[in-house]
């Protein structure tokens, strides 16, 4: 592991997300590289929702240099891990826990500490290291929609007296 270091450190990062992304078939188990971009130029930015990202971000990196995974906060208390794929091990996975609850854990009005971290459902490696480590499932689940696209658009009801067209002609 090792700090953020430089402007070259973003845009690997942005590569590595673009590679984990299809990687993962598509489904976001990692950022997007368009929300990596709105944290670091917006909640960052404007509304310094946590320290620089040279301050708050973690790199790990295989002896060959390639990112195998990458750590940060948005607000105290929450910690994103995005991890290649290819690297995942259950040590991997608690070894990047372990440093988001040393860096990003946060304390309760009462003392305790506290740390959100977002597992899948069906990651059994990532939710089998939050249960080694005695997290719990906490608040809504979040749900991702699709639609294939190749497929006809379902019929829906209009309200009354609206009418859905084409903005554009129709070609």
């Amino acid at each position: 592991m090792r700090l953020y270091r430089d402007e070259d450190d973003y845009w690997r990062i942005r590569a590595f997300l673009r590679e984990v992304f299809l990687l993962n078939g598509r489904r976001e188990r990692s950022w997007h590289v368009a929300r990596l971009d709105y944290w670091r130029w917006h909640l960052i930015a404007n509304c310094e929702s946590c320290g620089p990202v040279e301050e708050v971000t973690r790199l790990w990196e295989t002896a060959s240099g390639e990112i195998a995974a990458v750590l940060h906060p948005v607000y105290a208390g929450e910690a994103f891990l995005h991890v290649q794929p290819a690297f995942r091990t259950q040590a991997l996975e608690e070894e990047v826990l372990s440093a988001a609850e040393e860096q990003f854990a946060a304390d309760t009005t009462d003392g305790r500490r506290y740390l959100v971290v977002n597992g899948d459902r069906d990651d059994e490696l990532r939710l089998a290291a939050l249960a080694e480590r005695g997290y719990r499932k906490w608040g809504e689940p979040v749900h991702h929609w699709s639609r294939d696209l190749d497929a006809a658009i379902p019929a829906v009801p209009v309200a009354e007296g609206y009418s859905i067209r084409s903005m554009g002609g129709v070609d």
